[in-house]
């Protein structure tokens, strides 16, 4: 069995997108019934975890994918809370080299087993839940999937009496490796396969949008109304971690206010001080369409564009840019990114923006 190896494995897997915080404990879902939307992937996970107990066996490796605070990191304990078992999480940088792969490994529980790694009794299958994994190295990967395929990890060790390296293969416990990421091409091939469960997560609706903002207030002690909720699901972008931060700042003036309901005039509050528009559309936002404007119909390059708003070019590709683009504000042309008809006439209405400028038709 793989020996207890001291890791080190942050606990906190999710990394801050551009004004937007990790989602706070109170206001994940426990269950899967409190899991709002993505009622096909509910669905699958249920059968698996029927399936798996059944059978004493572990539930099936599996990727999440999806854009960034859709519920990767929360659906992922939703499946070890179904189980019943252990749930460790790790991000794809912590995993670094074999020893890394060995320590968190280390950390599955191996009831069940006997001395040679075979089933003798009831398991308990931890899930391993790597956060961002198209950023895991090809060693790491071929580690994990070995690990996955023949539950076995080889790593080298010192002989006692001759003081040389050399070649020890370990038997590893059932386990389940969920792996997440919102760029699942990244990955190789080979361990992309060998994760059977895909289970790619939809942005929301604005109606489960709304149930997402009447839940997390409702956790926050406050009352929402139909209007309050509708307010926040129409500028939450269909992201859950951005529906929940709204009604953490709508909670906070609320609060302070000595009220015990979130109301339309506290939301408006909330919006014009994280300066969010009707759209869903934060300052950075707004700032980076200004830019656009500014360059006269000439489009501007990512980096040019990450220099100008004093943004990583990473984050500003993967937090920032799809919803504009998917919104049709912006466009990607061979020369960089140009602001479209769209986003001229979003900035004219909604932030008084004027220029001489062309936008992309």
């Amino acid at each position: 069995m793989v020996n207890r190896v001291a890791s080190l494995v942050p606990s906190r897997v999710e990394t801050k997108e551009s004004g937007v915080g990790v989602i706070p404990a109170q206001c994940r879902p426990d269950s899967l019934e409190e899991f709002i939307g993505q009622d096909h992937l509910k669905s699958l996970i249920r059968t698996g975890v029927k399936s798996a107990r059944q059978r004493n066996a572990p539930f099936p490796h599996s990727l999440i994918s999806g854009a960034a605070g859709l519920g990767k990191t929360s659906l992922a304990k939703l499946v070890a809370a179904e189980m019943g078992v252990g749930f460790v999480p790790t991000t794809a940088e912590a995993l670094d080299d074999s020893a890394a792969v060995k320590g968190l490994l280390s950390r599955l529980d191996s009831a069940g087993h006997d001395g040679r790694g075979q089933t003798v009794g009831q398991i308990r299958p931890t899930v391993l839940f790597i956060d961002e994994a198209h950023r895991l190295n090809r060693q790491s990967q071929e580690l994990l999937y070995a690990c996955i395929e023949e539950r076995v990890i080889d790593v080298r060790v010192r002989d006692p009496l001759s003081g040389l390296m050399k070649p020890v293969r370990e038997w590893v416990p059932f386990f389940t490796l969920i792996a997440a990421t919102n760029r699942p091409g990244d990955l190789t091939t080979s361990f992309r396969d060998r994760l059977r469960l895909n289970l790619r997560l939809e942005g929301y609706n604005e109606k489960d949008s709304a149930k997402i903002a009447r839940q997390a207030l409702a956790k926050m002690n406050l009352k929402c109304g139909l209007k309050t909720a509708s307010m926040i699901a129409s500028r939450g972008r269909g992201v859950p971690r951005r529906i929940i931060a709204l009604c953490e700042q709508i909670r906070d003036i609320a609060v302070s206010t000595g009220k015990s309901s979130g109301t339309p005039a506290i939301c408006e509050k909330a919006f014009d001080a994280l300066g969010i528009d009707p759209l869903g559309l934060a300052r950075q936002d707004v700032e980076l369409l200004r830019h656009l404007a500014q360059s006269v119909g000439q489009p501007l390059g990512l980096q040019t564009l990450a220099s100008l708003l004093g943004e990583d070019q990473r984050a500003l590709e993967e937090a920032i840019e799809p919803f504009l683009l998917a919104k049709g504000l912006i466009a990607r042309t061979q020369r960089g990114r140009a602001l479209t008809a769209a986003g001229m006439e979003h900035l004219r209405q909604h932030h008084a923006f004027e220029t001489n400028g062309r936008a992309m038709p």
